[in-house]
């Protein structure tokens, strides 16, 4: 059986681990960079580049059956994935390509989004050249990405919000303790507006002018769509995220699934989902080759933890928070653990 999964990040790096023993599969893991990147860490990236090797893993060094192809998707079509160089039939498809920031401005220049291991060395170069620095975004990276500044450099910080208080899909404990530990570093918190326009300075929709010699965008996921051929407009959402049914099948298709952040589940787009994503859909193909019923998936809550700098940290689930330098050594941890269990 020909399986083809498209994407190496933690739903396609796990899934290719598992079929990298299953001799009835002959499995291809399609990933331009061709590496496991481990997303949590480019906040400290951004301030630490050296940080990189420990943050990112070759895929072909884990993956000894798999075919690892490092070239650039085109199409992926019902039927088959074309990259740069070729086109690859199957008999399985998952879809792992995950998700961005797209940035919603007319002039991008000057404007970063933290969504790569590989790129977050540009966005240190520019930090080091910069003085005054504007976060376009509160919610989890806006504000990992703020506290990393705030506490690794001098530089002045802006930060703006749509909403009235930072992650605001946590507890308000939590909001109110990244709000006071952001204030307390002189960072510029802006709540209840949007930047709208990047000119010699960048504005905001209810008039702000904010001076900044660089931004980060981390206002909003999206989807790119764009090499998607072939496949009835249902099977998209208003975002061009992907609709999958309870055992993660895209919708109407009954040997393509999707994993990670790509899929349109009402959940946290975190690294722990997209692993369960991935264990899903593994069993799911190995039932459906044996011609048994598939498994459902289940949503469940499960606690973040929430970086603010290298030895603070914020652990929150529901309603309960705790603060300090615990949650921040558990981040590091994870880190270790997240690329660890990929090499065993």
């Amino acid at each position: 059986m020909r399986l083809v999964i498209v994407g190496g990040g933690f739903c396609g790096s796990v899934l290719a681990k598992r079929f990298d023993a299953e001799e009835e599969f002959d499995t291809t893991l399609i990933d331009e960079n061709g590496f496991f990147e481990y997303y949590p860490s480019i906040p400290q990236l951004i301030t630490e580049p050296d940080h990189e090797s420990k943050a990112k893993l070759r895929l072909d060094s884990f993956l000894y059956d798999t075919k690892v192809v490092e070239e650039q998707v085109k199409k992926i079509t019902p039927k088959y994935v074309e990259t740069s160089e070729e086109r690859y039939e199957f008999d399985y498809l998952v879809i792992c390509t995950g998700a961005d920031y797209p940035i919603r401005l007319e002039n991008k220049e000057d404007v970063f989004t933290a969504d790569s291991v590989v790129n977050a060395p540009e966005i240190n170069e520019r930090v080091v050249r910069s003085e005054k620095i504007l976060i376009i975004g509160g919610g989890l990276i806006g504000v990992e990405v703020a506290a990393e500044l705030a506490v690794a450099t001098e530089k002045e910080i802006s930060l703006v919000h749509p909403h009235p208080r930072l992650i605001e899909r946590n507890s308000v404990s939590a909001s109110n303790y990244a709000e006071k530990f952001l204030e307390e570093r002189d960072v510029d918190l802006i709540f209840e507006d949007r930047v709208i326009r990047n000119e010699d300075v960048f504005y905001t929709e209810k008039g702000e002018r904010i001076p900044a010699d660089m931004a980060v965008w981390s206002a909003g996921l999206g989807f790119d769509g764009s090499f998607f051929q072939g496949f009835d407009d249902s099977v998209f959402d208003r975002n061009r995220g992907l609709n999958v049914d309870r055992t993660l099948r895209l919708e109407g298709y009954e040997r393509i699934f999707a994993g990670g952040d790509i899929t349109s589940i009402a959940e946290e787009k975190t690294g722990h989902n997209a692993d369960r994503h991935a264990k899903l859909i593994y069993r799911n193909i190995l039932r459906h080759f044996k011609g048994k019923k598939l498994s459902k998936y289940r949503k469940r809550e499960f606690p973040l933890v929430i970086s603010l700098g290298r030895r603070n940290g914020i652990f929150t689930f529901r309603s309960f928070s705790m603060v300090g330098p615990l949650p921040a050594l558990s981040k590091k941890i994870l880190e270790k653990a997240g690329t660890a269990r990929l090499s065993f």
